[in-house]
């Protein structure tokens, strides 16, 4: 495994942490579900943002869908 591979491992891993699941849950036979490809999406958007209060507002956001939906935190 190249230094990249293991790199790019370790922050999936981590991800996946966070979201409380595996690694593998990312992937299906034809490649990453559509799930996890919305969230790659969010997570390299949101790198991209530099202002602090710019990332708190996307967040304020997120946070406000979650609440009108009434998602529990395991994603139901």
């Amino acid at each position: 495994m190249s230094r990249n591979d293991f790199e790019n491992s370790r922050i999936l891993k981590s991800i996946a942490d966070a979201l409380g699941t595996e690694p593998a849950a990312f992937y299906i036979d034809e490649g990453l579900p559509s799930k996890a490809l919305e969230i790659r999406e969010l997570l390299e958007s949101f790198d991209r943002i530099k202002d602090s209060s710019d990332r708190r507002i996307c967040l304020d956001f997120i946070n406000s869908v979650v609440a009108r939906q009434g998602a529990v935190p395991d994603g139901s």
